[in-house]
């Protein structure tokens, strides 16, 4: 059987088919088991540390991962190039690096040491 998968908004196409047992029938429905106590966490896609952050729009930097802000190394008003690191952010129990995705103004700083933050959400922003 096909199925489309979308994980952390990446569509992949999976196969699923029985290992070991005879092939399933397409309209079989299994009996349900009991449900764990705690749902599984979905799998993360692995993040290079040195990788820019995922920009949102022209003047938005994201986080890449939830995670928890290290340090902040940049304040608004401050003026930045493409690359320079903006803050440290642990994920995982590993220090990424968020840098820059352009040359440009920090017009507004979003986060502060210690700050729990989500996929996506926006870190600072940029003139």
């Amino acid at each position: 059987m096909r199925y489309e998968v979308i994980v952390n908004g990446v569509r992949y196409d999976v196969e699923v088919k029985a290992v070991g047992e005879k092939e399933i029938k397409p309209g079989y429905v299994p009996p349900v088991a009991s449900a764990p106590s705690t749902p599984a966490a979905a799998p993360q896609a692995p993040v290079k540390p040195d990788q820019p952050a995922v920009v949102a729009g022209a003047n938005s930097v994201q986080s890449p991962m939830p995670g928890k802000v290290l340090s902040v190394l940049v304040k608004e008003g401050d003026v930045v190039e493409k690359d320079q690191l903006l803050l440290v952010l642990e994920a995982m129990k590993m220090e990424n690096e968020i840098r820059s995705p352009a040359a440009g103004k920090i017009s507004e700083v979003l986060v502060f040491v210690g700050a729990q933050v989500e996929s996506g959400e926006v870190l600072i922003n940029l003139e």
